[in-house]
């Protein structure tokens, strides 16, 4: 899914929280650390199918000030990948990097 509508949100206060595709369950609040169960409720408002209930997820939060026509991270639509096996005939791995 490249974008889904979650309705109307509202975000906790950043107060610099930083963490990469951190596991959690699925309608579980408490499998979430206590700083970052502020965001359960922004998890709640995104489009996801009833089976995932009880199953792992990946929260990724990166808060920080972002100047008026900056980009937070890096500019231009990327995705991030733990790895991916570059030929189906080889075992070769690639180690996970951004794109």
């Amino acid at each position: 899914v490249s974008f889904a509508v979650c309705g109307k949100i509202e975000f906790p206060k950043p107060t610099d929280r930083n963490v990469n595709m951190l596991p959690f369950i699925f309608g579980n609040k408490e499998s979430l650390p206590q700083e970052l169960q502020c965001y359960y409720d922004c998890i709640e408002n995104c489009p996801y199918l009833r089976e995932e209930i009880g199953k792992v997820g990946y929260l990724t939060v990166h808060e920080s000030y972002v100047g008026i026509g900056k980009a937070q991270r890096r500019e231009g639509l990327h995705i991030e990948t733990p790895g991916a096996y570059t030929n189906k005939n080889s075992s070769i791995f690639s180690p996970g990097r951004e794109h």
